[in-house]
């Protein structure tokens, strides 16, 4: 079965130094991707928090993250309820995931 998955880079609003993740994809972005017949988005790791993550999964999206290369980021996007990660480091992060559980 093919997926469809959009890759999203985005413009985000900022407030105090910090990005505001749900700005963006669910104001602008969401129902265009769920309008479209995707299956889910895929988004830089440090934008991707617990509100957006809720967002999505109720629209029916999955979600994914990219780039993460250390452990403690893996964990946080797995608690959230990411579904894939891309790493730089598959087989290292892997290994450290499974031994941290």
């Amino acid at each position: 079965m093919m997926r469809m998955i959009v890759h999203l880079e985005l413009l985000l609003k900022f407030v105090d130094d910090e990005p505001q993740p749900s700005f963006f994809v669910v104001n602008n972005h969401l129902e265009a991707c769920v309008d479209s017949g995707l299956d889910g988005v895929d988004l830089r790791h440090n934008i991707i928090d617990q509100e957006l993550v809720e967002q999505c999964h109720a629209s029916g999206l999955d979600v994914w993250c990219w780039t993460v290369n250390d452990t403690e980021t893996a964990q946080k996007m797995k608690e959230l309820g990411v579904s894939a990660i891309t790493t730089d480091r598959p087989a290292w992060l892997k290994n450290n995931l499974l031994t941290q559980n």
